[in-house]
């Protein structure tokens, strides 16, 4: 497919999160490339502009997914400020940190894929 067929679906400032969503998009069998042709980054990688582009027949699909992560992490995000205001106790093995939350939100993408894969399934009997 050629660059002419990809459509940008956002614009990010650095490598790593381009990257970052390139590898979402693509666990989801979605088309992705990273256009940062003419783009001056710094050195911690940050830039002006970097489209991520996808293939323009799965625009939707690929905003759909997006969407579908950043209400996850909502959920995640408020459930975490709900427990941290509730929680009054000074015990540090009920604090959760980022680690945690890295791996909470891990699982819920597997069960995701699982899901889908499962739907699917279901679709070619």
């Amino acid at each position: 497919m050629s660059m002419e067929d990809f459509v940008p679906l956002r614009f990010v400032r650095s490598i790593a999160e381009a990257e970052q969503l390139k590898t979402i998009l693509e666990d989801h069998d979605v088309e992705v490339e990273i256009k940062d042709d003419d783009v001056e980054l710094d050195c911690n990688g940050y830039g002006v502009g970097l489209a991520v582009m996808v293939a323009s027949d799965y625009l939707e699909e690929a905003r759909h997914i997006l969407e579908q992560r950043s209400n996850i992490e909502d959920e995640l995000e408020l459930d975490y400020t709900q427990t941290a205001d509730t929680d009054d106790s000074n015990n540090e093995d009920e604090i959760v940190t980022a680690t945690d939350r890295e791996a909470v939100l891990e699982e819920l993408y597997e069960l995701e894929e699982e899901q889908e894969e499962e739907e699917e399934d279901e679709e070619d009997l």
